[in-house]
């Protein structure tokens, strides 16, 4: 079965099915509700940074190469979206840190 937002329709053998990016009303899923294994065939562009919304377990996931390693992306629970501002943590210590180193081996 393909799930497309609310939308479920039936696949069968030899069908193909084309998706292009888009928002959580067109997130995608198959589900195999047969008793055998469910084998498919996917091809993608592969565009990386490759970003992927989970509506149903509320999450985010930014791929950033194309290795299946863990260290390929991370995820981040969307309740935690926007918790922290562009600047926090940057109020310049390190930097000044390596000034400081660099002026006093002058």
């Amino acid at each position: 079965m393909l799930r497309v937002g609310a939308e479920t329709f039936d696949v069968k053998p030899q069908d193909y099915i084309v998706h292009r990016p888009g928002g959580a009303d067109t997130t995608h899923q198959l589900v195999n509700t047969g008793t055998e294994d469910l084998v498919y065939l996917a091809v993608s562009t592969a565009v990386l940074p490759e970003v992927v919304g989970y509506p149903d377990s509320r999450k985010t996931a930014v791929r950033i190469a194309m290795s299946l390693t863990p260290e390929a992306r991370f995820l981040v629970p969307d309740r935690e979206k926007n918790s922290v501002g562009y600047w926090d943590g940057e109020e310049g210590e390190r930097v000044r840190e390596i000034v400081a180193r660099r002026t006093a081996g002058d």
